[in-house]
Formats: structure tokens, sequence, C-alpha cells
């Protein structure tokens, strides 16, 4: 009876370009050639098989096939030749000490040779391969910086430029646009712009109502994906080359670092035939990042904002007064149902008990206590709509009738270009009879009176068409008015209206809160501390907060019906109004 070997295989190419699959399907077909030929040969587990540089030992795939060898009951390994296996001289010197620990030879399928780094007959051979071998890498990288500074100095694209909305075109050999995927990056850079929707919101939207999600992992694309497709000039039509270089990394767990080359030594190629997106939309686009991020910068108030605007519905417009740092969501019970803010001031320091906010008797407000304190400073606002619709009607009546005083002039403009005309006939009349010489002047004195009555044509043109019937004027304020009278009272409040409508929420740490409004009004709430022994009886025991911080605001009864309306200092304002 033939004895059995256990066997392992192994597989490997650099790349994942369709010549390199094609290797891949060659190794295999070598594998099971030598497996029907040697019968007495068993594969244990599947071929372990990667597209991934042999230069280091970092290969999931190789990695797992090591943890195999080392269990000890494996007495081959398969593989095509040694540059598959690996192709560092590190690599090629760990590959021998674990044929010698744990018992096992190669075989080499392409010549089926059985091979023993460690026999005497091989120990030089292999050493010599694994030299060549590492140099080799060292060459092709030599000659992949070459081949990419003449790619940058004549601004060609090549398949390396690829990224999502486009795919190389190996027949044609250049860049396509693949439509699908362009659709999808119009609709996102519209959502962010027309419909001024942050990052996280357009992520959750497109996978919504568009089904888009990674390809591999099937979930939402990320923020950070969103932030970067929209800040690609590629979908302009410009790309930007030599952005990134890389360090070689040859051995035993290296790795190849990447780094950012500065600005100055990108290359922009523009190529309008690859454009998805109108360059006005593209520049719109960066104008609102520039000016999101200015928001994370700390006001002359002190707040700052939190690098994400988040997807709650307060998110990102309440704040700490003390401190200036924004109050992040999370859940107050385990089933995820009961909503509030806290301060995130602490989260900022890496030993928390050194760096406190000095509010610490209200660091956090329930999400329902906002709704309410939102919803009244809204409506105290509308209620008054009435009275500044008033005041827009007056401010507008008395437009027009200052418009009415420009009929005189309208008449005058008539009657000088009558006047004008009736010159230019007679001129006429008298250019047949006279001499040569005076005819000069009439030709250009008659010049000068069509020039003259164009210009004024032009200006009797602009007043007339800023004329309009009165009653159409009275007959838009009405509509106005039946538009407005449905937004009179809010009963509640999404995220929309917050962002439409409030500015930000400051916490005090006298238990007060100020709502600043985007119409420049800051609306003033004042409470009362809720005592601790009702807190213990309404709210749970947490060991995170203290009881009055569970326990603020829970009480509805608890606000003092009062209001006052302050002006903004940091936004414009109307001398005299508010």
């Amino acid at each position: 009876m033939k004895k059995i070997y256990r066997a392992v295989a192994y597989e490997r190419v650099s790349t994942t370009n369709e010549d390199q699959a094609n290797s891949l399907v060659n190794q295999r077909a070598l594998v099971d050639r030598f497996l029907k030929r040697h019968p007495e040969f068993l594969l244990v587990e599947e071929p372990y098989s990667e597209m991934q540089s042999g230069k280091s030992d970092i290969r999931p795939q190789y990695q797992k096939m090591i943890r195999r060898i080392r269990r000890g009951d494996i007495d081959f390994l398969l593989v095509k030749d040694l540059k598959r296996l690996c192709r560092s001289n590190e690599v090629s010197a760990q590959i021998k000490h674990l044929c010698q620990n744990y018992g096992f030879k190669l075989v080499l399928t392409s010549t089926d040779q059985i091979y023993d780094p460690n026999a005497e007959e091989y120990r030089l051979l292999y050493g010599f391969e694994s030299l060549i071998n590492e140099e080799m890498v060292h060459r092709q990288s030599m000659y992949g910086r070459i081949a990419h500074q003449q790619k940058v100095e004549a601004k060609r694209l090549n398949a390396n430029d690829v990224r999502f909305g486009y795919r190389w075109d190996y027949t044609e050999n250049k860049m396509v646009i693949v439509e699908e995927e362009a659709a999808y990056i119009r609709k996102i850079f519209e959502m962010f712009v027309f419909e001024n929707l942050g990052v996280g919101e357009v992520s959750e939207r497109m996978a919504e109502e568009y089904g888009l999600k990674g390809k591999k992992s099937k979930k939402l694309i990320s923020s950070r994906t969103i932030h970067k497709w929209l800040s690609d000039p590629s979908y302009k039509g410009v790309f930007q080359l030599n952005k990134r270089g890389s360090i070689l990394g040859v051995g035993v767990g290296a790795k190849s670092k990447r780094f950012d080359r500065p600005p100055e030594e990108w290359v922009s190629v523009e190529n309008p035939e690859l454009r998805i997106v109108p360059t006005e939309l593209y520049d719109m686009a960066q104008r609102i990042i520039q000016e999101r991020k200015e928001l994370y910068l700390p006001t002359v108030e002190g707040f700052r904002q939190g690098k994400s605007q988040g997807l709650h519905k307060f998110s990102s417009v309440v704040f700490c007064g003390c401190c200036g740092y924004p109050m992040i969501h999370y859940y107050t019970d385990r089933k995820g149902e009961s909503s509030a803010y806290r301060d995130s001031y602490s989260r900022h320091s890496r030993d928390p008990k050194k760096l406190q906010c000095e509010n610490k008797d209200y660091r956090r407000i329930h999400e329902s206590t906002l709704e309410k304190v939102a919803l009244s400073a809204i409506n105290t606002t509308l209620d008054n709509y009435e009275t500044a619709f008033e005041i827009t009607k007056k401010a507008i009546r008395k437009a027009l009738l200052m418009r009415d005083e420009d009929y005189s002039e309208k008449d005058l403009i008539k009657k000088e270009i009558k006047k004008l005309e009736e010159e230019g006939e007679k001129i006429m009349e008298s250019f047949i009879q006279a001499s040569a010489s005076l005819r000069d002047a009439l030709a250009k004195r008659h010049e000068e009176l069509a020039d003259e009555v164009e210009r004024l044509q032009k200006k009797l043109i602009l007043l007339s068409t800023t004329e309009d019937d009165q009653t159409e004027y009275e007959a838009r304020f009405d509509e106005i008015a039946r538009q407005l009278d449905s937004y009179k009272h809010l009963d509640s409040i999404e995220r929309s209206d917050v962002k439409a409508m409030i500015y930000k929420i400051v916490v005090n740490g006298d238990g007060s809160i100020d709502v600043h409004l985007k119409t420049n009004q800051i609306i003033k709430k004042e409470c009362r501390k809720t005592a601790k022994k009702e807190a213990q009886k309404t709210s749970r025991k947490c060991s995170n907060f203290k009881v009055s911080d569970i326990s603020f605001f829970d009480d509805v009864g608890a606000w003092n019906p009062g209001l006052t309306v302050e002006c903004r200092p940091d936004m414009p304002t109307v001398p005299g109004e508010c």
C-alpha cells in the first residue's frame, strides 16, 4: 500500500490585471496536473490563492497557509516556482526555517521537482535565487518610478488613475466614463449642493433611494468616501497626477509606505471628455465644503462645531454655554428609544479627570425638551409674521408710488425723442441740396442724433419694464399671506426645520437656554433646577452621570413662561429693529 502524503498548495499573482488572473488559472492547472500524476499526494485544503505582492510576508492567504503548516501534519507545499512563493531574501529564509522545523518540502509544479531548501544540493541555489528574486523587486520598483515620471511629464493617464465613475478601456488604451456610476456621482453633487445635505445624509439617501452601497462590504458608502468624491477634481475633467509617492518595503513584516506630496508637485491634466459634473456645480460644492470647514473653528464666542454634522434631529446645533463644545447625541435606554445630548468637552482630553467643563450640573438635555424649546422659539417668531408682512407691504407700496413719479420723466423722454427725430428729418431734406463740404458735417450730425435717439429709447424701455398693474401686486400679497398663514404655528419639528430656522441652542451653566434663530433673534428660556429627590423618583440610576444630570429638564412644568428676545451680536441687524 502506497504512503499518502498530505499537502497544501499556494498560488499568487502581484496585481488584479486580467492577464495576471489568467496566470492564477495556469497555476491551478499545474497543481491539478501534478495531483493526477501523483495520486499518493492528498490536498488537505483548497489552494491558498491571492493577488498580493511577494515582497513581504504580510499576505492574508500566505499567513493562513503558514498557520496551517505549523500544525505539523503537512508533508509538501505545492507551488509553481519559488517566485510565486515569495520575492524577498528574508521571507525565503523564513520558508527555509519552516521547512527545517516542521519537516515539509516544496514541490515546484512547473517542473514536478521535489525541492528541499535545506538539502546540500539546493542550499546554494536556493539562496542565490532568493537574492535574484529580491533584486528583481527593487528593479521593478525602479522601473515603475521611471515610468511614473515619464507619465507625469507627458501628462498621460493610465489604468492606475481609474476611480469610481470610470474604467480603463484596454482595447483602445484610454479611460472612459461608466454611465451608471457617473449618474450616482451627479446625484451626490446635486444632493450636497441643492438640497444642503451633509455627507452622512447623502450616504443614507443614496442607499435608500438608489441602493448605492459598497461593492464588497454591501454597507453604506462611508462619509469619508462621499467627501473624497465631492473633493475629487477629476469629476469636472481635471485629473491630478503625482499627488502621492511611496517608499518600498521588502522583507518580513515590511510594508511599503505611502506619503502625500506637497501641492506644488502635483500635475493637473485637463480632459473635458471625461467631465461627469459641470464645473460650476463642482466649484459650488467646494465652496460649501470650505464654509462647513470654517464651522469647525472656534468662533469669537468660543463655540466649537463638531467634525461630524450628525444625522439626529439636533446634532451639531446644541452647545454647552461654559466650554463651547457641542453636545453629542446618545440614547438613555438600551432599546434606543429615548434620545438625549451630552457635553463632549471631556471627550477631547486624554485624562478627563484633569480636564472637565465647569458646567457640571447641566451637562445633558433630553431631546423631548429640546423639541419643546425649539417649537416655542420658532412659533414665537412665526406669531409675529403678520406685523412683519404688513411692514413689507407698506415698503413695497411706497416703492410703487415712487415709481409712478417716473411717468413724468417718460413723457419728457418721448418729447425729446420726437424733437430729435424731427431735426433728423430736416437734416435729410437739406442733405440733397448741400455742398460736398457741408454734407460731411450734416452726416456727422445725423449720426449723433441717431445715437442719442437710440440711447433715449433704451432708457424708455427700461422705465416701461418696471410698470405693473397695482391690482396684480395686491393679488400677490394675498397669495403670500395665504402661504405664510399655513406656517403660522408648528405642532412638531423635524431635522429640516431645525437646520432651516435654528443657528444654535446654548445650554448655560445656570440652567437657562438660549435659542439662536437664523432671524437674528435670541430666544431665552429660564428653568429651575429639579430637586434631587424628585429626580430619584423619575429617573434611572446611572454610574456615568450625577442625579441632577439625568433629571435635568425632565419635568416639563419646570419651564418659566417668561420670554425675552435679544439681537445676536454676531449677525447684522437693521437699526432700530431686531
